[in-house]
């Protein structure tokens, strides 16, 4: 009878060790797998997230580009009983404006739209170099809420001037203009510009150096 209860305890603690053991392997097979992503992808937006204005632009008219160190001669100017004298190009045609106190300078065959020199004279108005320059891109911002020009984006400023680009009549412009004083006077005296195509900006600057550089008060 002893034997066969210790044959009983022998075979109910080897069923337990069997459990257990089947239990591990279960518990083993039943535990989570590490969780795992997807690789993240860019994926095409539907709608934007800002709004995008789109600008219809005129193709430039097809005139040459501006040519570098073109040849230049020396002119005269007055105003209000203020004098100037400074280098402009040969052979190109000088209009006066209306206000009686700037001159453009372009090239008689060239269409519009192309590019333009302009010299002013703005002695007698007591305004800074820099106050002189914050009022012209005033004025450019004025004509863009006017809706006379679209999407003007200054790209350079200081206290003697500016270069900026916008869209104007439909033609995309590059706009050069310097304030520049005399000796002696803190005033601005006068203005020298460039305006033209993204083609001709390499050629307006550097005319536009050239023309600042040789003008004098006689």
């Amino acid at each position: 009878m002893a034997g066969r209860i210790a044959a009983a305890l022998v075979a109910l603690v080897l069923l337990a060790g069997a459990g257990a053991a089947a239990g591990y392997v279960v518990a083993q097979d039943e535990e989570p797998l590490p969780t795992t992503f997807a690789t993240p992808e860019s994926v095409p937006a539907a709608s934007p997230g800002f709004p995008v204005n789109v600008y219809d632009v005129e193709d430039d008219p097809d005139a040459p580009p501006l040519a570098k160190k073109i040849d230049l001669h020396e002119e005269g100017f007055g105003a209000g009983g203020f004098r100037l004298r400074a280098p402009v190009p040969d052979g190109w045609r000088r209009v006066r404006l209306s206000g009686n106190n700037q001159w453009n300078f372009t090239v008689a065959d060239n269409p519009l739209n192309t590019y333009l020199l302009r010299i002013g004279i703005l002695a007698g108005e007591r305004r800074t170099t820099g106050v002189a320059a914050g009022a012209r891109l005033l004025a450019l911002r004025a004509q863009e809420a006017d809706g006379n020009s679209e999407n003007l984006i200054v790209e350079e400023q200081s206290d003697t001037g500016f270069v900026a680009t916008a869209i104007i009549g439909g033609y995309q412009r590059v706009i050069m203009e310097r304030f520049l004083t005399v000796p002696g006077n803190t005033s601005a005296y006068f203005t020298v510009v460039m305006n033209g195509r993204e083609v001709d900006r390499e050629a307006m600057t550097e005319l536009l150096d050239r023309v600042v550089a040789g003008a004098t008060v006689p």
